[in-house]
This record gives C-alpha cells, structure tokens and sequence, in this order.
C-alpha cells in the first residue's frame, strides 16, 4: 500500500514585490514631502501667508501714525502726536543703540531729543511696539524681525531684512511699494505648473508665480510685439462681426473667485521672450458668477469692458495707476454697490458704471479725465454726483436715467457737450449753471418731470433739440441767449403741461419764435 503524501504551499512575500512596495513606498512619501516643504508646499505657503500677515500688521501700523502725523502737521499742532506716540529702537551692537524711545514725529525727522541722527545707517522698527505682539519671520530658530526706515527726497521707506539680510520694501509714504522681484531670475525659471496640460504658454502672476494658463482662453499679442491682450473673440460673416466670450474658464470659479491671479507676464509658445499683459479688455465678460475681482496686475493699462456684465460682481479690484482706459469696465454690473479709487492715470471713463442699478455713490473722478460719456448711465441708485473735473470735455448721456439723483453737479467751463446729460432724472428739481462752452444741448434735460427751474441758455449753443421735452413742470424764466442756434426741434415738446405751470420764455436768441413754436398744445408757455 502506498502511503499519499500531501504538498502544502507556503504563501509568502517574495523579494521582488517586497521592493516593489519599498519603492512605491519612498515615492509616496516624496510626494508627501514635496506637498509639505515644496515651493507651493503646504508649510511654506502656511509660512508666506504668516509672513504676509506680518508685513500687512507693521504697514498697517506704519501708515496710521504717518497718516496722524500728516494731518497733525496740516492742522498745525503736534502737541498731541508728539507726546503719545513712540517708536522704540531696539539694541543692535553694531551701532551701539540702546533702546532709544522718540516720538513718531522725531522718527519721521530722523533724530531723537538727544539730536542723534538715525538716518545715516537707518532706523530700526521694533515691530512688537507698533502691532502689540512679538512676530517671528524668516527661517528658524534666532531670526530677527528687523524693519528699517530711511529716507530719500522727502519719501519715507520701511524695508523688512529676513534672517539673510534679503530686504523687501513693504511700504512707502508715497504710498508705492518698490517691485522687489528679480524678474530675469524668474523668466529665467518660469515653468509650466505641474497641472498645466493644454496650453504651451507660461505665465507668471504678480509675485512671481507659476499661473495655469489651461484656465485662460487663447490671448493675443498687440502692437508691435509690446504687450498681450487676455481678449476671447471670435469673428464671424462677411463683415467679421465680433463675439465676446470670457477669457477665464467660468468653471474655475471657486467660491465666486477665480482660482489663481490673473498673469502678469506670458511667454507664447514659439516666442524667445515674456510679453506683459497690458489688456483686459473684455477678459471677465459676462462671467455671471464672479463675486470678487482679482488682483490687476501693474502692467495693465486697458480695462476695456474687463467686467463686463458680471452681474454678480460686489467686491472691485484696486485699479493700478498704470491703467488709463476704463470704458465699460464695470458697465451691466447690477450688483455692485461700492467702488474703486480711480487712479490720476485714467482719462477715458466712458461708461465705466453703465448699468450698475445698485451704486449708490460715485467714485471721485481725477482730473486726467476727459471723457464721462454714460459714465453713469442708468445708475439707478445713484443720489449723488461726483464733482467734475476741469479736464472733462464731454459729458454725453452721463447720468442718464438716473432717477435717484436730486442735484446736479456743477459743470465746468471745459465742457462743450451736455447732450442727454441729465434725460430721465426724474429726481432732479434744479439745472446747472451751463457754462459759455458748450455747445451741444441735445436733450439735455429731457424727460426730467420735476424740473422746475430751467437754466439761462448761453451764447454758443447750436443744438436745443429735444432739451426740455417732456418736463411738464417746468416754470418761471427760460432765458436763451445763443447767438449760433441750428437745430431746435422738439426743445420744448410736452413742456410746462402741468397745471399751475407758467413758463416765459425770453433771451437775446433771434430764433425764439421758432423755439416757442415747438411747444405742445397744452404748454403753459409765454413768448415775451
């Protein structure tokens, strides 16, 4: 009999998969690593953020007691700031520096009551006295925060020096914060983010970063090879008619901003160098769920319809003062209700604000402007004009439509055209002064229901068409004393209709039958 024997088979790790889970192993690990301590790390972005805090609290800091100084100074009194604020600087062996205490205003001078001059070598901030707690910056154990103030032709700096004596200018009494970033270094460098796919241009943001240019519609190179335009268009038919898309990827709107900075600089694919982009022009258009505006970079001048028709659009960008086109830029923008600074750099505002039903106050406008054509048209909301400066030549349609408003602005004598300036303001009771230099008048007021007191029409208009239609309770004087007149249709169709209304219409203009005879039916008009 033969006796059966059984087998029994080991099972066991070989050496092959055991290495083959050792190197998959060290691999996720690596990743995790780089996540962590990589350039876009998880740490050091955790780091950068704290950095960026720090330097925002001392800026911050900096800035109010600069700007108490200056109103202390204007108002001629610095009783008051000389003797609560103080600025401590810190030891430093080098300069043999105990602990000196000044006053802010001895700070900014550059010398304590001793009469020491700090200037020379710089000052040193002690950060823990202007935000009230102790900030550690830069790379470990021992690292100073160091803050110094110097001074050039009257402008004060404050640069921060991380623990390899690297300095960063983190702000300016002028208000304008040198670039510190190497830009051949980064040019140098610059790669494609790991996530980009599609797309073979490389653009960097502001601070130097790496920016998925997957996310941004093809962009197109303008002028003689001097700057990139972030423009979506297509032309269609015979007489290439434009169609306007959004250059960013709407589904890349994360919480109603987009994912990343807009780029700053791009290299197109097949070029030897990086373009910046100086147009926004239609670059957000109608990108409906966009609640908060990006960062504009500084090489920015074109703002041509950049956000246009975001109609969800609260929180505005801060304008850069290299920009100096605004047309559209905000117009269809229903939601907004506060606004930008406009920087000195702009002259074109024409309808900036169209459409932005829920504005309720205007920005100041500098006096680079020259054009407010619709610059407010249809604002709904607005109660309140801005003043208008001398630079403005044309205000065509300007606050049309804008039933809220119940003054308006003076006009300066630069203007020559108040055409629908001021049609549908059914809020407004009172005209302007119309300066000598205007020329245009074409409805002007039209549609102005409860305008009562018609403004003395000057010597150099050759338009009145249209001027007081439709103001039915227009009374009192109308004085026109325009020695140039050519068009005068409809200036006072539906005028004075209302009961009670009692209209005289008088001047030295030879054409005052024919303006008279413009008038309805039921006008309560006089010739005199």
């Amino acid at each position: 009999m033969k006796e059966k024997f059984k087998t029994t088979k080991q099972r066991g790790i070989t050496l092959i998969a055991l290495v083959i889970t050792i190197i998959v192993l060290l691999i996720l690990a690596g990743v995790s690593i780089a996540m962590l301590t990589g350039q876009n790390g998880i740490l050091t972005q955790a780091q950068n953020a704290n950095i960026q805090q720090s330097h925002g609290a001392v800026r911050d800091s900096i800035a109010l007691l600069y700007n108490e100084y200056q109103i202390e100074i204007n108002t001629g009194n610095t009783t008051k700031l000389a003797s609560t604020e103080t600025v401590t600087i810190p030891a430093q062996e080098e300069k043999a520096l105990a602990n000196n205490s000044m006053t802010f205003l001895e700070f900014l001078q550059g010398q304590n009551s001793q009469g020491i001059n700090y200037f020379k070598e710089g000052n040193i901030l002690n950060v823990e006295t202007l935000t009230g707690s102790k900030q550690s910056l830069g790379n470990g154990e021992g690292t100073t925060d160091v803050y110094i103030l110097s001074e050039q032709d009257g402008n004060y700096v404050v640069n921060y020096y991380d623990n390899n004596q690297i300095s960063v200018e983190i702000w300016s009494s002028t208000g304008e914060i040198a670039d510190n970033i190497n830009w051949d270094e980064v040019f140098a460098n610059a790669q494609p983010p790991e996530d980009q796919v599609e797309s073979s241009d490389i653009g960097v943001d502001s601070n130097g970063n790496p920016v998925n240019m997957d996310n941004w519609a093809e962009n197109v190179v303008i002028g003689d090879n001097e700057g990139i335009s972030l423009i979506n268009v297509e032309f269609y038919g015979s007489n290439n008619t434009p169609v306007y898309e959004s250059a960013y990827s709407a589904d890349k709107i994360v919480e109603g901003k987009i994912i990343e900075e807009i780029p700053k600089y791009i290299k197109k694919v097949g070029s030897d160098k990086f373009l910046p982009v100086t147009s926004l022009d239609h670059t957000f258009y109608e990108l409906t769920n966009l609640v908060e505006a990006p960062e504009i970079p500084d090489t920015v001048t074109d703002m041509n319809y950049a956000f246009y028709g975001c109609t969800s659009l609260t929180q505005v960008p801060e304008i850069p003062d290299s920009v100096t086109n605004m047309t559209n830029t905000f117009s269809g923008c229903t939601s907004l209700t506060q606004v930008p600074e406009i920087p000195d750099s702009v002259t074109n505002m024409d309808s900036t604000f169209y459409g932005c039903t829920s504005l309720a106050q205007a920005p100041e406008i500098p006096d680079s402007v020259t054009d407010m054509g619709s610059t407010f048209y249809e604002c709904s909301s607005l109660t309140q004009a801005p003043e208008i400066p001398s630079s403005v030549t044309s205000l065509y349609y300007t606050f049309s439509g804008c039933i809220g408003l119940t003054e308006a602005p003076e006009i300066p004598s630069s203007v020559t055209s108040l055409n629908s300036t001021f049609s549908g303001c059914i809020g407004l009771t009172e005209a302007p002064e119309i300066p000598s230099s205007v020329t245009f008048m074409l409805s002007t007021f039209s549609g102005c229901t409860n305008l009562k007191e018609a403004p003395v029409i000057p010597e150099n208009v050759e338009n009145l068409q249209y001027t007081f239609k439709n103001c039915i309770n227009l009374t009192g004087n109308l004085i026109i004393n325009t020695q140039a007149l050519n068009l005068t249709n409809g200036c006072l169709t539906g005028t004075a209709t209302n009961n009670g209304c009692n209209l005289v219409l008088s001047g030295s203009c030879p054409d005052l039958r024919a303006i008279y005879n413009t008038k309805s039916s039921n006008s309560h008009i006089t010739l005199e």
